[in-house]
């Protein structure tokens, strides 16, 4: 089983994110967008294990103690591609508050103690909204269009989530939910 840990996003934040992605989808010759139902900021990618070790895993995300729900907000403050051989990723930045780094050291700790493999590099915390990009103008020129929302927003939730491939795209199941 293919599994990551994720927040959940506001409603408010789905509605810039969907209009972003269209003025994508107009100024490109081609992409994947990402579903509306799979847009979600990444705290973990854990990837495939075992029936076991998810048992492991609900019980970290059942041990780890949240900050206040009111406090673990983000903003949408910008976009970016990464370039790959296939087209490129595009991506919302996000200014995630300072509570959702307790909330990645919470979770870490608990996934360092029962020995499951943690990121080394610096969370920069992100939406993907599109892979495969074969933008007709170069993003920067785009930016003046693209919605923003300054205002930071409560994100609902953080799901374990588990992540299939079918012929109808990725399906990604909650399988634990805290709020």
């Amino acid at each position: 089983m293919r599994l990551f840990i994720a927040a959940s996003l506001a409603p408010e934040h789905l509605d810039v994110l969907q209009r972003a992605q269209n003025i994508l989808a107009a100024n490109c010759s081609g992409l994947s967008l990402t579903k509306p139902e799979n847009l979600h900021l990444t705290l973990h990618f854990i990837g495939e294990v075992t029936k076991e070790e998810v048992l492991l895993l609900q019980e970290v995300m059942m041990r780890a103690r949240f900050p206040v729900w009111d406090k673990l907000t983000a903003s949408i403050t910008g976009y970016g591609t990464l370039r790959r051989n296939d087209g490129d990723l595009i991506y919302a930045k996000l200014d995630a508050s300072e509570a959702w780094l307790t909330v990645l050291e919470q979770i870490n700790d608990g996934l360092k103690k029962n020995n499951f493999p943690v990121a080394k590099r610096n969370w920069k915390p992100h939406v993907t909204l599109a892979r495969r990009a074969r933008l007709d103008v170069p993003l920067g020129d785009l930016v003046s269009e693209l919605p923003l929302s300054s205002e930071q927003i409560k994100l609902p939730s953080v799901n374990l989530f588990k992540s299939e491939f079918t012929p109808q795209g990725m399906l990604y199941t909650s399988i634990l939910r805290r709020s």
